[in-house]
């Protein structure tokens, strides 16, 4: 038997914007033809002055001036608290007693905290967006259409709305790096790879600090990757023996300033990484290996004991109205699994945007094969193979 990667959801990180981007002016918002189009005016049966919704999420993951529409259109405050990592997160809302009402997080956490009983349901009477997004029409064939089938398996179809997506890839300095990098394999061994004026990579390659995205990069460049591999602990331990072979930046926040400036020649992040380092430096390329997809949906969840379940509930559904969507959009430089927002895209994102594209449920793998092993085994190489700095 062997590991099948088809697609695998899964945690991700969320690199910081470089300071000399500035895309919120890109979509104009505040156009009366647009906001009409997209229903943004004012309903005095939903005037919530004097409500605060408390949103926990990465900081420039949203773009601050959706917030301030809302407001305008409803009355109530959206206060952000931002987070560094998803383990901060946890702590945060573990204990059922959190300040927070909403948050957005990957579907692999949307389970575990539903059946923690930490998750509310949302209250789809008042999410007519909601239910266009996700209609059968709309599902056939596409990545909503799995996270939907994944979401009704884990018994959390009503408790999450999908929102973002994205796809590991490598990215690469094409003045330095010749050839495209078209397989994982050759991250994992950069002295396959042709370079220009023969240069050292040496101090040059980043990744992104996301153990199960990178692991699960690293297993899909071993051919014929048995599970009972997995398993043996000689031969675990000698699976990951390798990957001490060559140095390696992991990083988060600056991952993408690290790429523009020509820091780094060769790395393993999201797409959306290298498409903010790309705007500062063209010949950073980006490129999804032939094989297995790493990917990730983050979904919108409302917390057990939100001050005001059904505002969050609008919230949510002003969230992925069309405008809004593509506003977040052009923001984060991320992709979405929802329809509607691509005719609001800006047209260098629009130039590269994608969703994948599936056949049909069944070949959604919503399962990390990481799950042969032991959770805490793979922290514990993690944090040895970061100490040691990949030497």
């Amino acid at each position: 038997m062997y590991i099948s990667l088809t697609l695998l959801l899964l945690s991700c990180g969320k690199s910081v914007r470089l300071e000399v981007i500035e895309k919120t002016e890109r979509v104009k918002l505040l156009s009366e033809k647009e906001r009409k189009s997209d229903e943004l005016e004012f309903n005095e049966k939903l005037d919530y002055r004097g409500k605060t919704i408390n949103l926990l999420t990465f900081e420039d993951y949203l773009s601050a001036k959706t917030f301030k529409l809302f407001e305008e259109l409803y009355g109530a405050k959206v206060k952000l608290t931002a987070i560094k990592d998803y383990q901060e997160l946890l702590a945060l809302v573990t204990d059922g007693q959190s300040d927070y009402d909403v948050t957005l997080i990957p579907t692999d956490m949307v389970s575990d905290l539903n059946t923690k009983g930490l998750l509310s349901l949302l209250d789809k009477s008042v999410m007519p967006n909601f239910e266009v997004a996700v209609n059968p029409e709309n599902r056939m064939g596409t990545l909503i259409g799995a996270i939907h089938g994944y979401l009704t398996r884990k018994s959390s179809v009503d408790i999450a709305l999908p929102y973002y997506c994205g796809v590991l890839g490598i990215a690469y300095n094409e003045a330095i790096v010749v050839d495209p990098p078209h397989l994982w394999s050759t991250f994992f061994n950069p002295s396959s790879l042709s370079l220009n004026n023969g240069v050292d990579l040496n101090g040059k390659i980043s990744a992104v600090d996301e153990y199960k995205a990178f692991f699960l990069a690293y297993l899909s460049s071993i051919e014929s990757l048995s599970v009972n591999a997995l398993k043996n602990e000689e031969e675990k331990g000698i699976l990951f023996q390798t990957l001490k072979t060559f140095p390696i930046n992991f990083d988060n926040v600056e991952l993408s300033r690290r790429l523009a400036s020509g820091k780094d020649w060769l790395s393993l992040c999201w797409g959306a990484d290298a498409a903010i380092a790309r705007e500062n430096n063209p010949k950073v390329k980006f490129i999804v290996p032939q094989g297995p997809k790493v990917t990730f949906v983050d979904c919108f969840v409302i917390l057990k004991g939100a001050s005001d379940p059904k505002l969050c509930s609008i919230f949510l559904d002003f969230m992925i109205k069309p405008l809004i969507l593509a506003e977040n959009i052009n923001f984060s430089m991320y992709a979405t699994p929802l329809p509607g927002a691509r005719k609001y895209l800006d047209a260098t994102i629009l130039k590269g945007y994608s969703t994948p594209k599936i056949s049909n449920d069944s070949t959604f793998i919503v399962r990390s094969d990481l799950e042969d092993l032991d959770d805490q085994y793979l922290l514990n190489r993690w944090m040895l193979l970061k100490s040691n700095k990949g030497k």
